[in-house]
């Protein structure tokens, strides 16, 4: 097959171990090599799917936590306070029920801008190769879902 010009659609350090995908001009890969790069981009997209739900499943965990929180600081009358090292719950005094847990870790600046940072690269990561996929033209849909045919 004649092909050309690198097209990477891998990391950068793919990149360096050869994860590119040929394009026209005067360089020649076998069919196997391309199936082999454009297999390795649905697996990357695939972990990237993943890795995306994980984050998104960890930031409501931080907004629910904050949520309850709020509720309890802006209307703190009849809450009991359980403060911790690395924990505070707030407790309804007349019924004992927990209305807020937050941990300390979930107050931390640099750990909240990470989660975010990461989701946001990981969004671009996805969007990126989701774009190469289309480019492709070929239907990677049923390998990137899970399912088969």
């Amino acid at each position: 097959m004649l092909v050309g010009a690198y097209k990477c659609f891998g990391r950068k350090s793919e990149a360096s171990m050869g994860v590119c995908l040929m394009q026209a001009g005067s360089y020649f890969v076998s069919e196997q090599e391309e199936m082999a790069a454009k297999w390795q981009m649905v697996e990357d997209y695939k972990k990237i799917t993943a890795r995306l739900v994980t984050l998104q499943e960890e930031m409501k965990r931080v907004a629910q936590e904050w949520i309850e929180l709020g509720r309890v600081l802006q209307s703190p009358n009849g809450i009991l306070f359980d403060i911790q090292k690395q924990q505070i719950t707030a407790t309804n005094k007349l019924s004992n029920a927990k209305v807020a847990d937050v941990r300390s870790s979930r107050v931390n600046w640099e750990s909240l801008t990470k989660l975010v940072s990461d989701y946001q690269e990981s969004l671009k990561r996805k969007d990126e190769l989701g774009s190469r996929l289309k480019e492709l033209g070929a239907n990677f849909e049923p390998y990137i879902s899970g399912h088969s045919g």
